[in-house]
């Protein structure tokens, strides 16, 4: 039986780290959303709020997730994940058009949003795993909702093509 490792938060973190050190792209990324983010609460939050009843803590849950859950490529990777655990290589696969960096850099964020847990197995070659975890599945909820929503408000509409 093959040992496993499973990483940890604060594990990933420090890889994110290290590729901020390394100046990345990642490090841009991260960089512009904390510096830019109360702002960006606000912009979005303000008309919503603004005689509406609806009061700013209330908005900043939905801006979080919506900032989490419009990243490109993120809901499909959530939705086959739904399956069970898959392998990288398996999940590239699938995810047709989907490049190797921007699926590390994805998974990588949802691993830091404790969406997705990563478990790397001591094998030769090594192995990585990808599972949802409490909060992932959490999103099944989500995903099913939208796709009643597609199923009566978009049957007509044309099969959308991911790589465009």
């Amino acid at each position: 039986m093959p040992e496993h490792k499973t990483s940890t938060n604060e594990e990933s973190a420090g890889r994110t780290n290290e590729a901020n050190r390394e100046g990345g792209r990642v490090e841009y990324k991260e960089q512009r959303g904390r510096s830019q983010s109360r702002r960006h609460v606000n912009e979005f939050c303000q008309p919503y709020a603004s005689g509406s009843g609806i009061n700013m803590a209330e908005c900043e849950p939905l801006f979080s997730a919506f900032s989490l859950l419009q990243e490109k490529w993120v809901f499909f990777i959530i939705y086959s994940l739904l399956e069970g655990p898959i392998g990288f290589n398996e999940l590239s696969r699938r995810a047709h058009g989907i490049n190797t960096t921007t699926l590390t850099q994805r998974l990588m964020l949802l691993e830091q949003n404790d969406i997705v847990k990563r478990t790397v197995y001591s094998m030769m070659p090594p192995r990585t795993t990808y599972e949802l975890t409490e909060a992932g599945l959490a999103l099944r909820e989500v995903i099913d909702a939208i796709a009643r929503w597609g199923e009566h408000y978009r049957k007509d509409a044309s099969p959308c093509n991911p790589d465009e």
